[in-house]
């Protein structure tokens, strides 16, 4: 818990005018990625959804952004050992509820299962024994594999492409990945989802990614979800996450 007379993390950006935020680049969007965050190639700058909230965020705290590029699954140490001031987007887990505090949800995206177009395999079809399932290593993806599917084998694969590239060659039956975006099924048109009668992607849950924050620190919490308010009130935060970020997704 945290230490009363620990300076919070809004006050300390506030002084010190720079805010570390966690990021985990990936790659962009036209090779198949959501408008998520990403290197430019052609400018060679920090682009997408998140890293756009997040300028907003730290202008407002009179700070400037240091993106910390940081492996997806040391996130949450960095946090919790202070490498970081803030984690962007994450998923509030339980478990994960025990080391870090989540503010209020700001992007909100599907669950699907993604298979092969050579050998699609339908829903029931996954939940018999010996299925392999993919998911991203470290993601809370993995729960919702084990709550639907508690037969299969879990393959954890470092990268999101990776799984793409294990469920083309054969070597998982099916991928379990949030946010798909529309872009990935155009450049691997080998790949579909498992769809319901009327050919709609199944999700097996909605899932919502918070600004995240050390646990006890409730001066930053209260602060970060009244800039969520405004900030949406304002319009420009609403077309970020309500407008520009379910556009890139596959419906």
């Amino acid at each position: 818990m945290k230490n009363f007379t620990e300076e919070s993390m809004i006050d300390r950006v506030k002084r010190t005018g720079v805010l570390r935020v966690a990021v985990a680049f990936t790659r962009p969007p036209e090779e198949g990625m959501s408008d998520e965050y990403y290197i430019d190639p052609k400018t060679g700058k920090p682009e997408g959804v998140v890293i756009d909230y997040m300028k907003l965020f730290a202008e407002d705290l009179g700070a400037k952004p240091e993106w910390v590029s940081i492996p997806w699954n040391d996130q949450v140490d960095a946090l919790v050992n202070g490498e970081v001031d803030v984690l962007p987007k994450h998923t509030n887990t339980p478990e994960r509820a025990f080391r870090v505090d989540f503010t209020d949800q700001l992007i909100s995206f599907n669950l699907l299962i993604l298979i092969s177009k050579e050998n699609p395999l339908t829903l029931e079809e996954l939940k018999q024994p010996g299925k392999a399932i993919a998911c991203v290593k470290g993601s809370s993806n993995r729960l919702a594999i084990e709550k639907n599917f508690p037969e299969a084998k879990i393959v954890e694969i470092e990268e999101y492409l990776m799984c793409g590239d294990a469920l083309e060659k054969g070597e998982v039956d099916a991928w379990v990945e949030a946010a798909i975006s529309k872009t990935l099924f155009k450049i691997r048109p080998k790949l579909d989802a498992v769809r319901d009668s009327e050919g709609k992607p199944i999700a097996l849950s909605r899932e919502f990614d918070h600004i995240t924050v050390k646990l006890g620190d409730q001066r930053s919490i209260n602060w970060i979800n009244n800039w969520i308010k405004f900030r949406m009130a304002q319009g420009d935060l609403y077309n970020l996450v309500h407008v520009r970020w379910p556009n890139c997704l596959i419906d």
